[in-house]
């Protein structure tokens, strides 16, 4: 198992960032933190805040100033219309943080190799929220297992390239989600008029570079609002997330290239953290009964913050679960410990929703799938795990696509 970082000096500052130390970093390099980022939304209008929340949306140890523009963070948002399509799909300056994943699975045309394929976008604040202070990032990464299949973690390789984004454009129409001074990010296909037409492209000149370029079309079922209507059981955080969107491109590691095709989920949160809540467990999956499901357990808070969603097929059914109707099993002979920071991560699980005869088991393809913010790191932030599901839904046997993600905090 090969493991690839990106440059000491990228990783380096986003540590400073996830440390709360990053407004101070920024200045000793002459940068303006305050202005450190750039981004236009496109809401269609002001949500309004309601009622108090049985526990306050903070920041850190401190609440947050930013939740809205004008009114108290201890609130909730309550949503008339939970999609607002092309506005959602843009940064939200009042948001306290941001967070946007692409999270793709693609083989190649020949069907030997395949594929993970993970594009992190924040702004705001830190991944976590916790320092709103922070200037905006992007992460990317390539998982690529040496063999086409297997249903035990084996070799491969995690590629990975973290770097600060203090030039973030965003706009809903044309859609841009663009990292100005990077180059890497994703923007409306100048051939299409439909924001579901879009390209997303990121080069990394890590231990030899690795890059993908791809084509989205997002058009094969709606945008969900996930959670409860769209926010999270917190009240805190908006939730948006779709998957099966078609792509197709290609992918690069070193001097190899290939043609891939497959497809991608898609995230968006926005708001503020979910008070006592700050580690976490975050599963999806597109399953081969063209279901699409996602599940988020929460360390640390209140049972009934944890959540999850089904998805049909044609998109017009969108299933909430609350935390009592969902069970996670973790098998303890999967554990993996990291020879990076010494943390245990378990490679495989198992979900299951009694009710509605869901029972999907999860196995990442490698083992090695840490984020680590400097090459010499001894806390990870983020575990990213590219993963296969297989199981039952409705009774019925399943296959397909998933994805592992274990926030350490």
């Amino acid at each position: 198992m090969t493991r690839v970082r990106g440059s000491v000096w990228a990783y380096i500052l986003v540590a400073v960032a996830a440390t709360c130390m990053l407004p101070l970093a920024m200045r000793n390099h002459g940068v303006n933190a305050s202005k450190a980022y750039r981004h236009s939304a496109f809401s269609t209008k002001q949500h309004p805040l309601t009622r108090s929340a049985p526990y306050p949306c903070t920041c850190g140890n401190e609440t947050s100033s930013r939740f809205s523009l004008s009114s108290p963070s201890h609130a909730r948002l309550s949503l008339e219309d939970p999609v607002s399509l092309p506005g959602d799909l843009a940064l939200h300056e009042w948001a306290g943080y941001e967070t946007v994943w692409y999270i793709g699975q693609v083989s190649s045309v020949d069907q030997k190799r395949r594929f993970g394929v993970l594009y992190m976008l924040y702004a705001g604040a830190t991944p976590d929220g916790m320092c709103p202070s922070a200037p905006g990032g992007v992460w990317a990464a390539i998982a690529a297992p040496d063999y086409p299949e297997t249903k035990h973690p084996g070799p491969g390789r995690f590629w990975q390239d973290a770097r600060l984004a203090p030039t973030l454009i965003s706009t809903a129409d044309p859609f841009t989600l663009w990292d100005a001074t990077n180059q890497w990010g994703l923007r409306q296909l100048s051939t299409s008029s439909k924001w579901q037409d879009m390209s997303m492209e990121v080069q990394s000149d890590v231990d030899g570079g690795f890059s993908f370029s791809l084509q989205l079309n997002a058009d094969i079922i709606p945008l969900q609002a996930m959670g409860v209507d769209g926010m999270t059981p917190g009240g805190c955080t908006q939730h948006r997330g779709q998957g099966r969107i078609g792509t197709n491109g290609t992918v690069r590691l070193g001097s190899e290239s290939w043609e891939v095709s497959g497809t991608v989920w898609y995230q968006h949160m926005w708001g503020t953290p979910e008070g006592p809540a700050r580690t976490w467990r975050w599963y999806n999956a597109e399953l081969s009964d063209g279901y699409s499901m996602q599940f988020v357990f929460f360390d640390g808070a209140p049972e009934e913050f944890s959540y999850g969603n089904v998805v049909s097929p044609d998109g017009r059914t969108n299933t909430y679960l609350a935390a009592e109707r969902i069970q996670l099993e973790q098998d303890p002979a999967s554990v993996w410990i990291s020879p990076h920071t010494g943390r245990a991560y378990n490679t495989s699980s198992t979900i299951r929703v009694p009710d509605l005869g869901i029972e999907l088991h999860y196995q990442t393809w490698i083992e090695d799938n840490e984020v680590l913010l400097t090459p010499t790191a001894t806390q990870a932030v983020f575990y990213e795990g590219v993963s296969d599901v297989w199981g039952w839904n409705q009774g019925n046997k399943v296959m397909g696509n998933g994805y592992t993600e274990r926030y350490m905090g």
